[in-house]
Parts: C-alpha cells; structure tokens; sequence
C-alpha cells in the first residue's frame, strides 16, 4: 500500500557518516570500535608495562640471588689462612670464574687485617674508602651482601661473602655482576612484548570493526531504509531484522507500529469510500428531487396559466351579460364595453 504523498530524502537525514550540509560525522560503529580500542589499548599498555615491570625485577633479583650465591660458594671453597694467603692459587681461580661466567666484572679475594679488608688478589682496582668501609662493617657482623652499582656505564650487582675459617670472619670474596646481558634479553623481551601488543590492538581493531558492522550497522542501516520508505507513503514496508538483541526488538516493534499505522490508514480509506458513496448517492437524490421540483413548477405554471385564462373568459362572460341586460333596459352603454361581444348570443 502506498499513500500518495510526495517523497523526502531520508538518506540525507538517516545517513551514519557525513552528509551534506552536515559536516564529517564519525559513525556509531567507529566511535564504538574507537572507544574500546582506546579502553583495551590503554589496559594492553598497561598490562604490557606492569608485567615488562615485574620481569625486569624478577631478573634483576634472579641475578643477586646469583651473584650472592657465586660470592658464599668462592668464599665456601676457602677453608684454611693458607688457601687464603695463597695469590697464586687465587689468581688461577678467578682467571677461571672470569673465563666461565662473562658476567663477572670484577672479582676479589680479601682478607681481614685489623678490621679492615685488604685485596688479596684482584682483576681490578680496589674499591673507594666509602664502598671499603661499608663492607667492612658488613663483613665484620659476618652477613653477606648484595649492592646494586652503576660501573663504567652499566649496572652491576656488588656482592660480598665473608670468608669462615674456624668459625671466625678472616676475609671476604668480592665481585661485580653485570647487568647488561640481561638487560639486552629484557629490551628484546620488552620489544617482543610491545609488537605483541600492538599486533592486538591490530586485531581488535579489525575484529570489533567488523562485529560491529555486522552486528550494529548493517541491521541499522536496514531498519533505517525501512523507515525511509515509510516515510515516503509505503506503508507495506517492513524491517527485515530478526535477532534477539535490542536491534531486533527495535525492529519488531517498528513493524508493528508500522501494522498499526496501516490497519489506521485502511480504516480511513474505508471510511472515507463509505462517505464518498454517501455524498454520491446524496447527490443523485437532490439531483432527482430537483428534477422533481422542476416538473412540478413547470405544471403549477402551466395550472396557472389555465387558471388565469379562465378568469379572463369569466370575466369576459360577466360583462357581456352586463351589456346585454343594459341593452334590454334600453339603456344603451357608451363605451368600450357595450362593444364587447357577449358570449350568451355566440350560445343562442
């Protein structure tokens, strides 16, 4: 069914994106699709950066509790003042945890002399009065440590081991482990981890777009020229959106006011053809009363017209016989009227 009323441009008006006049719009799917990819991108950073975090210092303890256990195991392999004293046989240890563990940076043999440490044998130079003094106070209350230090650019573990012998403190092992090649696994770990999540923001982003095209859109879109054409006079138009969500209760619930608004429009129709009957049929009764009407003028008229000629003829008689018994009186009438012939004498 189709009302006969002149079309307006719904496209213009229903459009999701830009149209004219309207300036650029950005659409209901791409606000969407922006806003959960801001929300998911932000907790992806997020997470991404807690969790790059948390292994940064994960690895960063992993490797004091390794540089601390290296330190108590040297400073364990030593058990007599003699092995202590030795340089040479320490020397040849430390060329050897140098050689397997590239790692260590520095690593020093000291033993304790009134107090204070003194280097035994070393590959570097001695520490500051200020590093010395810290660690003789710690190897003194026999307690093993570990420092985080920046050295020649990078940062090295600095732990020290006290060194038993018979019970009692006599020196402490001293070394360096660097940081720098598990901080290069940590950036390539870390770079990993941002493609990763920029990968996934990729994919969510094609994946929601799509969703919401095919979810939202699309059935918007439909509902959307289904209304245009209603606007437009078809009422026999329906939303071909059949989904259990809330686009399809929007849609169902158009096309049933839509049924509404059809069922109203029929009866009107009817309505109005029930009336126009009524006018045409009023019609052809007024029309048959005139014509009615007419025919009786025409005869009243015509009635009339016999009426008045009798009256003529009456009156015509009266006078005649008026002038005939003025005759026979023999009082003749000067006029017009002992002129008019009387009727009586046409009769006799």
């Amino acid at each position: 069914m189709t009302l006969a009323r002149p079309s307006t441009d719904l496209a213009s008006e229903g459009d999701l994106g830009s149209g004219p006049g309207r300036g650029w719009v950005l659409s209901l799917r791409a606000r969407i699709t922006g806003l959960m990819v801001a929300v998911v991108g932000l907790v992806l950073f997020a997470s991404t950066t807690l969790g790059i975090r948390i292994s940064e210092r994960g690895l960063e303890a992993s490797l004091r509790a390794e540089a601390l256990a290296l330190a108590r195991e040297l400073a364990a392999g030593i058990t007599t003042r003699r092995e202590l004293e030795d340089a040479e046989d320490l020397g040849r240890q430390v060329e050897d945890v140098l050689a397997a563990r590239r790692t260590v940076r520095r690593l020093t043999f000291n033993t304790l002399d009134s107090g204070r440490l003194r280097p035994v044998v070393s590959n570097s130079v001695p520490l500051r009065e200020p590093e010395a003094s810290e660690g003789n106070a710690l190897v003194a209350r026999g307690e093993a440590t570990a420092q985080l230090r920046v050295e020649g650019g990078e940062r090295v573990w600095r732990a020290l081991a006290p060194i038993r012998i018979a019970g009692q403190v006599a020196g402490a092992v001293g070394l360096d482990l660097s940081l720098a090649a598990a901080e290069e696994v940590a950036a390539a770990e870390r770079r990993q981890a941002y493609l990763l999540m920029g990968g996934s923001a990729i994919l969510l982003v094609v994946t929601l777009s799509l969703f919401m095209r095919r979810a939202v859109e699309e059935p918007i879109r439909r509902l959307v020229a289904s209304m245009g054409r209603a606007e437009a006079g078809d009422l026999s138009a329906r939303a071909a959106v059949r989904r259990p969500d809330e686009v399809g209760q929007l849609a169902a619930q158009f096309n049933r006011m839509l049924a509404r608004i059809r069922e109203a429009h029929e009866e009107n129709l009817a309505l109005l053809r029930r009336i126009e009957n009524f006018n045409q049929e009023l019609r052809e009764r007024v029309e048959v009363a005139t014509a009615e009407l007419v025919q009786t003028n025409r005869r009243l008229f015509e009635a009339q017209r016999q009426v008045g000629r009798a009256d003529l003829d009456v009156s015509l008689l009266v006078l005649g016989l008026f002038g005939h018994e003025m005759s026979i009186n023999g009082r003749p009438s000067a006029g017009p009227v002992s002129r008019v012939p009387s009727p009586i004498f046409r009769v006799f």
